[in-house]
C-alpha cells in the first residue's frame, strides 16, 4: 500500500518514516547554486514551503534536535550531486517558525516571540561555554536564555545569534525562517495592528 505523507510537514519523518515521496532534494542545488545572500520563498498556502525549509534544515545542520542527519539523504537525488560531501551536514542551521505567534495583543505576540527565542537560544545551549565568544556575547546569550532580555535584546536576538554561531563555527550560518508573516496576518485580523 501507498503511504503519502498527508499533512506532514517534516523531512526527516516522511524518509524515516518510508513515506512515498516526489524527491525534491535537487531543490537543495538550486539553492546551493543561488548564491544569493537571500532567497525569498513566496508561494500559495499548502505549496510545501514548510517541507523545503525543514529539508534544507536536515541537509546542510550537522544535528536537528541533537539526531545526526549524517547519510539522511543516502540514494536520494541529491546525494549523487559532487557537492553532496562538501555541503551536507556542514553548516550552523538556525531554523525559526513563527507560525504559532498567533496573538490577540501586542504584549502577547511580544512574550510568545519571547518564548520562540528562549527555545531558540536552548538549541544552541553549547554556545554558552564557547572560549569563541566574548564575554558579551556570553552575557547576551544567558540573558535570553533565562529570560532577563528585554525588547531591546529580543530586537538584537537573531542577529547575536548568528554572530556567536560564526564565531564558534567559523563558519556563516545558515537561517531559516518560515511563516514570517503569521504574526502580521493574525494582528492586522484581529484589529491588533
Amino acid at each position: 500500500m501507498i503511504r503519502l505523507p498527508i499533512g506532514h510537514s517534516d523531512s526527516r519523518s516522511i524518509i524515516d518514516e518510508k513515506f512515498t515521496f516526489f524527491d525534491k532534494t535537487l531543490f537543495i542545488k538550486k539553492v546551493i547554486n543561488e548564491r544569493a545572500k537571500v532567497i525569498l520563498i513566496t508561494r500559495p498556502r499548502r505549496f510545501g514551503k514548510t517541507l523545503n525549509l525543514t529539508m534544507l534544515e536536515y541537509f546542510f545542520a550537522e544535528k536537528v534536535y541533537s539526531i545526526p542527519t549524517k547519510g539522511l539523504f543516502d540514494g536520494l537525488k541529491i546525494s549523487r550531486e559532487t557537492l553532496y560531501e562538501e555541503y551536507q551536514g556542514q553548516f550552523p542551521v538556525i531554523f525559526v517558525s513563527f507560525k504559532d505567534v498567533k496573538a490577540e495583543s501586542f504584549e502577547k505576540a511580544y512574550e510568545q516571540i519571547s518564548s520562540l527565542f528562549i527555545h531558540l537560544y536552548a538549541e544552541f545551549s553549547y554556545l554558552e561555554k564557547s572560549d569563541s565568544l566574548s564575554e558579551t556575547q556570553k552575557a547576551f546569550f544567558c540573558r535570553i536564555l533565562i529570560r532577563e532580555g528585554d525588547k531591546s535584546d529580543l530586537i538584537k536576538a537573531l542577529q547575536v545569534l548568528i554572530e556567536c554561531l560564526f564565531a564558534h563555527h567559523k563558519r556563516k550560518p545558515i537561517v531559516l525562517i518560515d511563516e514570517y508573516d503569521t504574526p502580521i496576518h493574525f494582528g492586522s485580523h484581529k484589529g491588533v495592528l
